[in-house]
């Protein structure tokens, strides 16, 4: 009876025993509120609108894929279809083409963000900041 059961908020990406790290949170909300302004502004698609301008850069750069499509797959962003479909081209830019393409269609960049840190693409997330900001 004398225990005490501390209330922790789990964040979609949040595994147990594995929370989304603090400067990834502090993104997601810099991404809320930058694609929010946009949807204001009548961006239709504000989170596609937002990552627009470096869309190649994100493309040629987005290191291991697979690893971010089995993340994504993890935390139900993709489904298993989607994944293998990722899984199954050849060239990464391709790869990443799909990835980019379903996660803006479907207005999961917040969820993006903690694979992106989990699959050892912090440079992706650096671009994102900046065009957060």
């Amino acid at each position: 009876m004398g225990e005490r059961i501390q209330n922790t908020a789990i964040h979609v990406g949040d595994t147990p025993g594995n929370p989304i790290p603090p400067e990834i949170l502090e993104l997601q909300n810099k991404v809320k509120r930058k694609t929010k302004e946009l949807k204001e502004l009548g961006e239709d698609f504000p989170q596609r609108e937002l990552l627009r301008r470096k869309l190649t850069q994100f493309y040629e750069s987005t290191t291991n894929p697979d690893g971010l499509a089995d993340h994504l797959y993890q935390t139900s962003v993709l489904n298993n279809y989607q994944r293998q479909k990722i899984k199954n081209e050849k060239m990464d830019y391709d790869k990443n083409d799909i990835l980019y393409d379903i996660v803006t269609s479907k207005e999961a960049i917040v969820d993006l963000l903690p694979a992106l840190k989990k699959s050892g693409n912090d440079h992706i997330l650096n671009l994102i900041d900046t065009l957060a900001s």
